[in-house]
């Protein structure tokens, strides 16, 4: 034993000493078990038996059990240990803060078990040189992983052109398999009729002098793929190679054709399209994308071209900033008159000289850069005025001596976008054409029915709508007859300038008014104008009335007048049968308006005689007070002294008479108090007569007095009042009244129920004051929702069958009503059918004196 130590020691492996790096380079540094629970159990055996000195392989604040603690919760030694279970024995590399870790995974039965169970790894740190050899290992597998997976074909091919190596994607791109491929010669790879140029090739590839080409692959069946050839130099198992990356282009090929394919579409519709197409700069430059053939519209425009774009350009800058900002395509439209200068000839507003000079000077400002409109032109030298030219300009748009472009602005670029330019005159034309007869009509319908809008207005706007559709300058509404003289009452016009020249044209041809006037069918009429320079004194023989349509107005069965349309264009504007039946039509409704226009004035006068009667009405019952309450107070009072003269003289029989006469007397003087109140407050002399008094007592002398009433149909009376409520200063008659009138209808309405009065204060109103309120709830029979919407109408109840049943007159709940608005308060009813209502009044504590009830809305009476 002895021996055998010194023999240990003299050998180096003294344990007093700390072995050297060299000696543990490749020795296991620490043990691990992972139990069922996957728990990972550690060891070091040679740190502890050996003591061994591993600081040097990582930083010095690195303890070896710290650098275990790291590894433990590492994700990549759990999978592995799974992976361990499933029976693999592999080596894997973790590096913890630098340190790499190789570590041996290998599966251990369960004790007492044939499955596996436990894993027991062993951990060894590396060396640099180990470190570089794991580094190629990874990049040869990567390798390895990239040239099988890749999906384009790969060969390596030593320098004679021997096909050392090919990936599966090669394999399928020839149809066969690698060992078919391993071994030949490229020319074997083509038909023989390729060999020697493939073997020329080959040669340049391998000297280095081609690093890309394009080619075909040839399949087993001698199927052609189109391919791209990429070349790289490599060493391939220690001698020199080449590393062919060969990509099929069969897609590529397609989507090449198809985009070629489209261009051409694309240039042959450019070439084909009549439309105008611009690429247009942010900043307003634009080219012409038709390069090769000009678009229709240059054509027809032909010199006066540059003059159209710049009127064109100068509307596009105003969108194109929209443009830019939504992205959205803008539209807009522009009406460019090809012969402004012939028109302002025939209509005389200058000569042929004067023309001719302005378009020299035009063409000399537009050499120099100076781009100007003709119309602008003319107003600049003041050879026509603004007014006239609008009129110019607008008469062209009518005759169709004008041309309509319909302009699209399409984003196409951060800063560009394209332009389309189309000529929509045709179209314009079609469209009109294509306008029946049924739709001018609802247009001139949904014209006239604007809401809105005065009668007079309706006419206008029908006008304007009939100036649209005719193709005229203005149309009119004139009162004449065939011995009065005429007076406009309606126009309009399509023009923004004064037309009174026109109007004073017509309205001088009495004769024409008179023919239209007479005329049983529309008169249509067209004055052909001389063609004459004119002088600036002549410039106003422009608004002649040259074309005309009118037809006459029937008004409560006499002719009212006439309603026309006047054009000073002097080309002709030919009218149709469906025209004559237009302006026809439009004569009608005209003419039905103002026969509902008289009838409506007639109605309103109708309605203020009514008024007037009804007042005088009010006004006759309120001077009657006297008249009507004198004899039935006579008679109440002489039935009362026989009653008690016959009960003294034991006469019953005839006192239940006089009882009878009596109730029927004071019935009807109830009657006719409530008609007398009525018509006081119709006719304005129902007054208020202020007073302070007590509202408790008010209350105790209300139910004092209406306590027969609720015993009659066997009622409970309750009363609930808040200690809040003091005094008021009110008509005290007219509150007592109002309560009176609330009591006795729940009393009659209610049976073998619960009548109750509630007064409440009200919290303060910034408009009203301090308010109380007074509340009348029955159990009754309740009141319908529509029924509610009557209540408080004179002479008006439930049903006849309530006033059959119940009786009445129903002017208790609109005099409650009215003496309410009277002193500023208010009265409402909630009720629902069988369940009861509630009525509720809420009055001022302080009622004003000058309190304005005047304004309220009448009653409708029905005596």
């Amino acid at each position: 034993m002895d021996s055998a130590e010194n023999s240990y020691t003299d050998e180096g492996h003294n344990t007093e000493e700390p072995v050297s790096m060299t000696d543990i380079s490749n020795l296991p540094i620490a043990l691990f078990v992972m139990d069922e629970a996957g728990e990972l159990t550690f060891s070091a055996p040679l740190v502890t038996e050996h003591r061994l000195d591993i600081a040097p392989l990582y930083t010095a604040d690195i303890g070896i059990q710290n650098l275990l603690d790291q590894y433990r919760v590492l994700p990549d030694v759990h999978e592995n240990c799974m992976r361990a279970l499933n029976g693999e024995i592999f080596t894997a590399w973790s590096e913890v803060q630098g340190v790499v870790l190789e570590t041996l995974y290998a599966p251990v039965n369960a004790l007492g078990q044939r499955r596996l169970g436990r894993v027991v790894g062993v951990i060894t740190t590396l060396t640099g040189q180990a470190q570089t050899a794991v580094a190629l290992q990874e990049s040869e597998q990567r390798f390895h992983d990239l040239f099988e997976s890749s999906p384009d074909a790969i060969f390596v091919e030593d320098m004679q052109g021997y096909v050392l190596d090919v990936n599966p994607a090669a394999c399928r791109l020839h149809g066969v398999e690698r060992s078919d491929l391993i071994g030949k010669h490229v020319t074997e790879l083509v038909p023989s009729d390729q060999t020697e140029a493939v073997r020329a090739s080959f040669a340049q590839l391998a000297r280095g002098e081609i690093d890309r080409a394009e080619g075909y692959s040839y399949t087993a069946t001698g199927q052609s793929i189109p391919v791209e050839i990429k070349v790289n130099q490599m060493v391939y198992l220690g001698k020199p190679a080449v590393l062919l990356h060969v990509r099929d282009m069969t897609a590529w090929r397609i989507e090449q054709e198809a985009r070629l394919r489209s261009e051409a579409t694309v240039h042959a519709l450019l070439n084909a399209m009549p439309d105008l197409l611009l690429q247009v700069h942010r900043d307003g430059t634009y080219r012409n994308v038709k390069q090769e053939q000009p678009s229709q519209i240059e054509i027809m425009l032909g010199g006066v071209y540059p003059l159209f774009m710049a009127e064109v350009m100068a509307q596009a800058l105003t969108y194109l900033p929209r443009a830019f900002e939504t992205s959205d395509i803008q539209i807009f439209e522009c009406v460019f008159p090809q012969r402004l200068g012939e028109h302002l000839v025939a209509i005389g507003a200058i000569n042929v000289d004067g023309l001719q000079s302005i378009l020299e000077e035009q063409q000399y400002l537009y050499e120099h850069g100076n781009l100007i409109r003709l119309g602008d032109l003319l107003i600049e030298k003041e050879l026509v005025s603004p007014s006239m030219l609008e009129i110019a300009l607008e008469q062209q748009r009518l005759g169709g001596q004008s041309r309509d472009y319909e302009i699209r602005l399409v984003v196409s670029s951060p800063d560009d976008v394209l332009m389309i330019v189309r000529d929509i005159t045709n179209h314009k034309l079609e469209e009109k054409a294509r306008l029946t007869q049924a739709e001018r009509v609802r247009l001139l319908y949904e014209a006239s029915s604007l809401p809105g809008l005065s009668f007079e207005q309706q006419v206008e706007e029908m006008l304007r709508v009939g100036c649209r559709l005719l193709r005229m300058d203005a149309g009119l509404v004139v009162a004449s007859n065939e011995r009065a003289s005429s007076t406009l009452i309606h126009h309009a016009s399509l023009l923004s300038n004064d037309q009174s020249v026109l109007y004073h044209d017509f309205l001088s041809d009495t004769m024409l008014q008179a023919q239209t006037l007479l005329s049983p069918v529309p008169t249509v009429v067209y004055r052909p104008s001389v063609t004459q320079p004119l002088n600036r004194t002549a410039r106003n023989r422009h608004a002649h009335v040259r074309s005309y349509i009118g037809a006459p107005l029937w008004v409560n069965g006499r002719r009212y007048g006439i309603i026309c349309f006047l054009s000073a264009a002097i080309q002709p504007i030919i009218f149709y049968e469906t025209d004559k039946d237009l302006v026809q039509l439009m004569g009608r409704w005209v003419s039905v308006a103002l026969e509902r226009k008289q009838e409506a004035a007639e109605l309103y006068r109708a309605k203020d005689i009514a008024e007037a009667a009804n007042r005088s009405k009010s006004a006759f019952l309120a001077n009657m007070s006297h008249e009507l309450r004198t004899p039935l107070n006579a008679i109440i009072g002489y039935s009362e002294m026989l009653l008690e003269e016959f009960r003294e003289n034991g006469e019953p029989e005839l006192a239940a008479d006089l009882q009878k006469i009596k109730l029927a007397g004071q019935h009807l003087l109830d009657m006719i108090n409530d008609i007398l109140d009525i018509s006081k407050i119709e006719a304005g002399r129902m007054d208020l007569y202020l007073e302070t008094f007590e509202i408790n007592g008010l209350v105790d002398n209300v139910l004092s007095t209406i306590y027969p009433l609720m015993q009659k149909n066997q009622n409970t009376l309750k009363l609930e009042y808040s200690e809040e409520v003091g005094s008021m200063c009110a008509d005290l008659t007219k509150v007592r009244q109002i309560l009176l009138n609330l009591l006795s209808n729940a009393a009659k309405f209610t049976t073998n129920g619960i009548v109750t009065l509630r007064v409440t204060a009200v919290g303060e109103d910034n408009n009203a004051g301090e308010r109380v309120r007074f509340e009348v709830a029955d159990t009754g029979i309740g009141i319908s929702p529509e029924q509610q919407q009557n209540l408080f109408r004179a002479f008006t109840q439930g049903d006849i069958s309530t006033t059959r049943r119940y009786g009445g007159t129903g002017l208790g709940l609109a005099i409650s009503h009215r003496f309410c608005q009277m002193m500023g308060g208010t009265i409402r009813c909630e009720s629902e059918p069988g369940k009861g209502t509630t009525f509720i009044v809420e009055l001022p504590l302080v009622v004003m004196g000058d309190t304005d009830f005047s304004t309220s809305p009448r009653m409708p009476m029905a005596l």
